[in-house]
């Protein structure tokens, strides 16, 4: 009946082991979670500012090259109509 009692016990051990190894395990990878979690919303906040400045940059570029339109276009002489389509400014007729 010893004998019994003893494996018992060493099995119940055993498992103690096995579950502080997988309670230390899952500790581990709930830190690593939360490390990744954290990071996730770092890019996130990262990937909003940019997606901004992008737009900025959208539009500013966006007036540059309208700017340049218009000054080629006055330079030249012409002006352009609804359609986009160029005509000289000179010419008197309608259309």
């Amino acid at each position: 009946m010893a004998d019994q009692h003893n494996k018992a016990q060493g099995e119940g051990e055993q498992r103690g082991a096995e579950r502080a190894a997988l309670i230390e395990e899952v500790l581990g990878l709930q830190t690593a979670l939360d490390a990744l979690s954290e990071r996730v919303d770092e890019v996130r906040e990262e990937n909003v500012g940019l997606k901004q400045q992008n737009q900025q940059l959208t539009q500013y570029i966006e007036n540059v090259m309208a700017a340049a339109t218009t000054e080629t276009s006055a330079s030249q002489g012409n002006t352009t109509t609804a359609n986009g389509s160029s005509r000289n400014s000179s010419s008197s007729t309608s259309r």
